[in-house]
């Protein structure tokens, strides 16, 4: 029988440690200066940046004690499930905007532009990715409540 997720706890003040987007950023400039992820180009620099802003809004907007500190009693991989669920709904909207669900076979006749297709095909794997990434989280989380 599996658990319910119940909401969060309020978070347990931690003391001062580095902040994780700056992990997160390191990691990212990190890999990509490596080649992880391709040629060097615009996109993943564009991707950085906008870790750099989420981390400018984290530090203004954010209460410091709901950072992901491993004791703040927070199960953090609730939240990392739930923004992949969020991430599944975004991207199922762009492509009702289309005109195409998640699962539509896309074809000439269905979206006659190549580039366009090629594109909501992509978006496509990408929410099946994220399906599939919120329930390998549900699997941990229920693995590490057992």
């Amino acid at each position: 029988m599996t658990s319910a997720i119940v909401d969060q706890p309020a978070p347990i003040p931690q003391p001062p440690r580095r902040p994780v987007w700056e992990i997160v950023i390191e990691h990212t400039t990190r890999r990509r200066d490596e080649g992880a992820y391709g040629p060097i180009g615009t996109t993943v620099d564009l991707v950085i940046a906008a870790m750099r802003a989420r981390a400018v809004l984290a530090c203004r907007d954010r209460d410091p004690a709901r950072d992901a500190s491993p004791k703040s009693g927070l199960n953090h991989l609730i939240d990392a499930m739930y923004a992949l669920l969020d991430s599944c709904f975004y991207l199922a909207n762009d492509l009702a905007a289309h005109g195409v669900g998640p699962g539509d076979l896309l074809t000439i006749g269905s979206v006659p532009d190549t580039a366009l297709r090629w594109q909501l095909t992509r978006e496509q794997q990408l929410f099946a990715d994220q399906i599939r990434a919120a329930i390998c989280l549900r699997a941990l989380i229920e693995e590490r409540a057992s």
